[in-house]
């Protein structure tokens, strides 16, 4: 009978943190990017719009419009890169889902070509990446702009 009750125990034990790890959301797009390289990473899941900010003169600004904050961007072979707009519309009229083109000189390089420019991938792990890039503007200023994206769930 003792056996019986200890077993029980452990069986409960066991399916309760079984039930909890899948409703842990930090859990949910977990991946294993060890031995990926950048291209690979890029291309392992989908990654949501998450901030973009752009500084120039030492004040930075939040420079991501509200209806990107829900878009969601597949990084396919071929450079193709499906968007999902969700629900806020950037325009009336604007597809749920559209293509658009990226690419990488390099799989093992830091360049990224997306939303048509050049970006440098500065981090990756298996819930963020973060692009930087630099560009001087017409009144000769310089621009530094940060863009990060986050798994998807």
């Amino acid at each position: 009978m003792k056996l019986n009750k200890w077993l029980l125990m452990a069986l409960a034990g066991v399916v309760f943190t079984t039930s909890c790890e899948k409703d842990d959301p930090d859990n949910v797009n977990k991946v294993d990017i060890s031995g990926k390289n950048n291209q690979e990473v890029m291309m392992i899941q989908p990654w949501a719009f998450y901030s973009y900010s752009q500084t120039m003169n030492n004040q930075t600004v939040d420079a991501m419009d509200d209806c990107q904050k829900d878009e969601v961007f597949v990084f396919k072979a071929n450079n193709v890169c499906d968007v999902r707009t969700n629900a806020m519309k950037c325009y009336e009229g604007e597809p749920e889902t559209f293509e658009t083109a990226w690419s990488m000189p390099s799989p093992t390089g830091d360049i990224v070509n997306f939303l048509g420019f050049d970006f440098i991938l500065k981090t990756k792990t298996n819930t963020s990446v973060v692009f930087e890039r630099e560009w001087e503007n017409r009144t000769g200023e310089w621009v530094y702009e940060k863009l990060e994206l986050r798994a998807s769930k």
